[in-house]
């Protein structure tokens, strides 16, 4: 059983994914514009981005409302597996459009509804509310009740083609999580996986991060949310089993350096040991 973050699904060309609104859109288009003739599927890949018929925008700032340049707004969207569908970058007013399509065709007579989960990312920074503003569905047009009651959505949860929606993002700092996992002989247990986990998570997401073990056991997480979090790791996949650490409580702007031992047999378990925290403001250990 896999367990993956929201930036860890698989990432299909825009020729696969928007071959359903998109082709419709060319169509349509053509026939009143023929200079947009190039928005046939197997052009999509290029297809400029304010073409595609979904746009959220807003602006991300700091938590003391400054405006932040640089972070970049992604969609995934899609039924079970997301697929990321679009992309933008803040500007220096942190302020971004972020135009993208469907995560797979739908052929029928509603809404076409389904996940659009919009997240903001910024090296050694964090969402406040871990992008919970960004839980969103999209439609091609307005879902009737009975659509919203089937997909558990409000109205204001509800992206609409051709409509924009307003999605406002606060970033914070990180805290950094690294650390070695050995097993009850001091071996290093490598290639791995090991999940970060809390109690709340991100839209669409199972855990907070995903890593594999290095060949000296080793892992690290560069943007962890400030608060608790635990460690977890497989111990058998058939059946599967997963063990879990203790529980870390994580600062902003600290790294915390910890030894996991991986306890395998009668005693399974997850042993953690706090090796060193260190603050980054004062590069203090603690």
């Amino acid at each position: 059983m896999a367990r993956y973050p929201l930036h860890r699904i698989v990432v299909w060309s825009f020729a696969a994914l928007l071959v359903g609104c998109v082709e419709r859109q060319a169509h349509n288009e053509t026939e009143n514009n023929p200079d947009q003739s190039n928005l046939i599927p197997n052009e999509l890949e290029h297809a400029n981005p304010s073409q595609l018929p979904w746009c959220v925008q807003g602006r991300i700032t700091n938590g003391e409302a400054v405006p932040l340049s640089g972070v970049t707004v992604s969609a995934h969207c899609g039924m079970g597996t997301l697929m990321k569908t679009g992309e933008a970058v803040t500007d220096a007013d942190g302020r971004y459009t972020l135009n993208f399509g469907p995560g797979l065709m739908l052929i029928d007579d509603g809404a076409q509804m389904q996940v659009a989960t919009i997240s903001a990312s910024k090296s050694g920074m964090v969402e406040r509310d871990l992008c919970r503003a960004g839980d969103l569905v999209m439609a091609s047009k307005q879902p009737s009740n009975d659509e919203l009651k089937y997909w558990g959505a409000t109205p204001q949860r509800v992206v609409l083609a051709g409509t924009p929606k307003q999605v406002d993002f606060v970033m914070v700092p990180a805290a950094t999580v690294r650390g070695r996992v050995i097993d009850s002989t001091g071996a290093p247990v490598a290639n791995t996986s090991i999940w970060l986990d809390a109690d709340g998570l991100p839209p669409s997401s199972s855990v907070l991060a995903s890593a594999t073990t290095d060949e000296n056991g080793r892992f690290e997480y560069t943007e962890v949310p400030p608060g608790e979090v635990w460690l977890t790791m497989p111990v058998s996949t058939k059946p599967f089993r997963e063990v879990e650490s203790a529980k870390i409580f994580c600062d902003a702007e600290t790294a915390y350096e910890v030894e996991l031992t991986l306890q395998r047999g009668v005693a399974e378990g997850l042993d953690l040991r706090l090796m060193r925290r260190v603050a980054a403001v004062t590069g203090s250990l603690r």
